[in-house]
C-alpha cells in the first residue's frame, strides 16, 4: 500500500516552513495558541479532499506531499489561476 510519508508547506503566512514526517499514519502537532496547528490540518485536509478554492485562501509559496517515494508539489499561484473554458 502506498502511504503519505511527508507533508510540507513553504512560507506559510509568508515566513513559516512546515515539514511534517508521518510515521505509521501518525502525526502529533504541539504548539502554542496561534502557532498554526489548525491551519496546517486544514491545508492537509483540503489537499486530500481536492478543495482547491479553500487552499487558495491561505498564504504560502508551495505545498507538497510525499506519497511512497515520490514528492508532489504545487505552488500557490497554481491554485489562483483562473479556470480556462474549453469549447
Amino acid at each position: 500500500m502506498t502511504t503519505i510519508t511527508r507533508f510540507e508547506i513553504k512560507k506559510l503566512h509568508g515566513y513559516k516552513n512546515i515539514d511534517l514526517r508521518l510515521d505509521d499514519n501518525t502525526v502529533i502537532l504541539v504548539g502554542e495558541n496561534g502557532a498554526g496547528k489548525t491551519t496546517i490540518l486544514h491545508l492537509f485536509y483540503y489537499l486530500l479532499s481536492g478543495q482547491w478554492s479553500s487552499i487558495a485562501r491561505f498564504q504560502f509559496e508551495e505545498i507538497a506531499m510525499t506519497i511512497g517515494n515520490k514528492r508532489h508539489a504545487i505552488k500557490h499561484s497554481e491554485f489562483t489561476k483562473p479556470l480556462r473554458k474549453t469549447v
